[in-house]
């Protein structure tokens, strides 16, 4: 198959994923992408250096970022009328169509550099079913946590002892919190007494993003959906706070990272080495390597420097995430809940 052809099908794809995700607004723009790219417009010539697969790499997305980027600096006043109307007003892709085109037109350099950018939106509500694995792994070992993030983005994640949460009827966090985080849950209610303490926290992600300047901010803002009107304010909301509370990620692969941060562990805390939708993306050696890594440290695991790894992820062939938690030093593996993080839907399965 043609490099054209590749495009053209991942345009077409991801405009039946969009509308999948009820984004109608998204899913009309990528059609007229797609017809536009065929009919060799504007947009054969934006896309005409792309190199790589354009399916697995997201491309689509890509692009959809880099003009929702113009729209959020204010550069393309014309197109955010279309992107955000006023209220009553429904959005149409027909309608956004010619002022989509004037921004491939006016800023294709700008475009062209987002498309070497991977999607990332640092997704804070998935804290609210990593909080359950969190109080279970205090619950259990009575110590404060080194938290260890593979793939944080921004870091966001990060800082989940600080939001508000309201899963069902029950509530975890300070109230005062700009972030308010709640659920459908099907599950027994929160241990409010439950002690969280943090001895650090770090991450790191082949992409960090600084969120405290804005234009790394705008980044991840352009990759939220314009018709996620609430995941937007959440987000803001979070960056908010993480001007306050800088979390720190750093630049590096994440299997090398991890060997290094396995041999800095502190006495009397229990080290959380915790992922969400980041398993999938990664090579299988990387895989096979991080997994040797956890092992082996479970190894060494101890009742006063316990091993805990947290993982929110889609398992082969499943709609819904797994919230799955392995303890060390028994090593036993537990699925704590399955998760639809769209949805915001939790339902808890361990005893």
């Amino acid at each position: 198959m043609k490099q054209s052809e590749r495009i053209s099908e991942s345009l077409r794809l991801w405009s039946g994923y969009c509308r999948g995700y009820q984004s109608e607004f998204y899913a009309d723009l990528l059609s007229l992408c797609a017809n536009n790219y065929d009919a060799k417009g504007r947009l054969r010539d934006v896309l005409s250096d792309w190199q790589g697969d354009p399916v697995s790499a997201n491309l689509p997305l890509r692009l959809l970022a880099g003009i929702h980027e113009c729209v959020l600096k204010g550069s393309a006043p014309r197109l955010a009328s279309h992107y955000y109307p006023v209220a009553g007003v429904t959005r149409s892709a027909e309608a956004a169509w010619p002022e989509f085109l004037e921004v491939l037109n006016k800023f294709p350099i700008e475009i062209k550099r987002r498309l070497s950018f991977p999607p990332q939106t640092n997704d804070v509500q998935r804290s609210a079913a990593l909080l359950l694995g969190y109080l279970s792994i205090v619950k259990r070992f009575q110590q404060p946590l080194q938290i260890r993030e593979l793939g944080a983005s921004a870091g966001l994640n990060l800082l989940w002892d600080k939001f508000h949460y309201i899963l069902g009827d029950s509530r975890w966090g300070s109230e005062n919190s700009p972030v308010h985080l709640s659920a459908t849950y099907d599950g027994p209610s929160l241990d409010k007494d439950v002690i969280v303490k943090i001895a650090d926290r770090i991450g790191c992600d082949n992409y960090p993003r600084d969120i405290t300047r804005e234009e790394e901010r705008l980044i991840l803002e352009s990759n939220i959906w314009p018709t996620q009107t609430l995941r937007l304010e959440t987000f803001r909301a979070a960056a908010k706070l993480a001007d306050a509370n800088p979390p720190i990620v750093e630049k590096a692969s994440a299997a090398a990272w991890l060997s290094n941060q396995l041999d800095e562990r502190r006495p009397d805390s229990t080290l959380v080495i915790v992922h969400s939708a980041m398993w999938s993306y990664m090579p299988p050696e990387d895989q096979k390597t991080i997994h040797g890594l956890i092992m082996n440290a479970g190894e060494s695991a101890s009742d006063s420097a316990p091993l805990a790894w947290l993982r929110l992820e889609f398992p082969d062939g499943k709609r819904f995430e797994d919230l799955r938690v392995t303890l060390w030093p028994d090593g036993k593996e537990h699925l704590l809940a399955t998760v639809n993080t769209r949805t915001k839907s939790i339902r808890y399965l361990a005893n």
